[in-house]
Parts: C-alpha cells; structure tokens; sequence
C-alpha cells in the first residue's frame, strides 16, 4: 500500500504543513500508523509530529504505534528528501529543519538553497512592484488636490491670504511628487535588475 504513495500527494498536501495535526474519532480508531508515518514522512514533516496525533487521539483514548509510525515516516522522508523535492520546498518559501537523515542531508540543503534564492528574488521582485504602486497611489492623490487648490485660488470667492495659502501648499505637494517619483524610478530600476537575475536562475538539472 505504501508504494501507492506518489509524489502527487506531496505536491497536494504540502500546502498543509503549517496546520495542526487534527484526526477525527472515526480516523484514530481506524489509523494505519504505518501509512500516516509515511504520508507525514513523504510530506517533510519531523518525528515531532506523531505529538500532533497524540494530542488529537488522546480525546478518544487511543496512542498512536511509535514504531509503525516511525517504520513508515523514515521510509517516506527518504522520498521527500531529493534533490527536485528540496529545490520546490525552497523555491515555496519553506523552512527546512534538517529533517532529513545524515546520508541526504547536505545533498538536499544543496538544492534547498538554489529553491530559497528563486524565492527570495521572485520576493524582492513583488515588494517592488508593491512600492510602486503605492507610489503611484499617492502621486494621483497628490495631484488631484493640485488640481483642486488651483481652481480654489482662481475661485473669485478666495481671498488673498487662502490664495497665499494654497500656492505654498501647492509648492509642497510638488516637491512631495517630485520625491516620489524619484523614488519610483529608484525602485523600477531595481525591480528590472532583480527580473533580470530572475531570469537567469534556472532550475537546476537533478
């Protein structure tokens, strides 16, 4: 049965590893350990998460088999830990707790690190693209009230001291665009330089 396990399952549960574990009544009477050990072993978990199923089986009166759960997860975490496994978990922004055995370890941590830097530059890519946006935002907005306070000043019901007022605020409200649009530009030239660098790293051949 547990050949049957793929790494289709990983990539459709890998989504939940940062839940906690919970299992029904019906599920804890009825575990295979053996399997469950594997699917969270194929999945990256650590050892520590037979706890998890403690915990959720403890209302029920049931403890989990240590050693069906511990056959089975060491079986699936040596499928988890390959090369094209490790570069995908980095590569999603996961954490790798050197959960996998000596022997794969620094194989695994390899391609890791190749995963984690296409997601820290894919990372950098999207905080630009939020900054200038934002920075668009308030260009927009800075402009409207320009637009606004000029047609307050030719208003024949401004006075001469709001007049005085608005060409300062004015002023200001351009120097601000001004700032921003530096800025902008700033950030546009470093979001191209990271899509550059994006484009370079490619997967690695495993």
């Amino acid at each position: 049965m547990l050949k049957k396990i793929t790494a289709i399952s990983l990539v459709a549960s890998m989504g939940f590893l940062g839940g906690c574990a919970t299992m029904s009544e019906s599920e804890c009477l009825n575990a295979d350990w053996q399997l469950i050990g594997f699917e969270d072993g194929l999945n990256g978990y650590s050892m520590s998460r037979i706890g998890d199923h403690r915990s959720a089986c403890a209302e029920y009166s049931i403890v989990p088999s240590q050693a069906l759960y511990q056959q089975g997860f060491e079986a699936g975490l040596r499928q988890f830990c390959t090369p094209t496994n490790a570069y995908d978990y980095g590569k999603s922004g996961r954490t790798y707790n050197h959960q996998c055995p000596a022997d794969l370890h620094n194989e695994f941590l390899k391609y890791y690190n190749q995963g984690q830097e296409f997601y820290a530059v894919e990372k950098s890519i999207r905080d630009y693209g939020y900054k200038i946006a934002d920075a668009k935002k308030k260009i927009e907005k800075l402009e409207k009230k320009i637009l606004d306070k000029e047609a307050r000043i030719i208003s024949d019901d401004s006075s001469a001291e709001e007049r005085l007022r608005l060409v300062g605020d004015i002023k200001r409200h351009k120097e601000e665009i001004g700032h921003l649009r530096t800025a902008k530009t700033a950030d546009e030239r470093k979001r191209a330089v990271k899509e550059e660098e994006l484009s370079r790293l490619q997967a690695p051949a495993v």
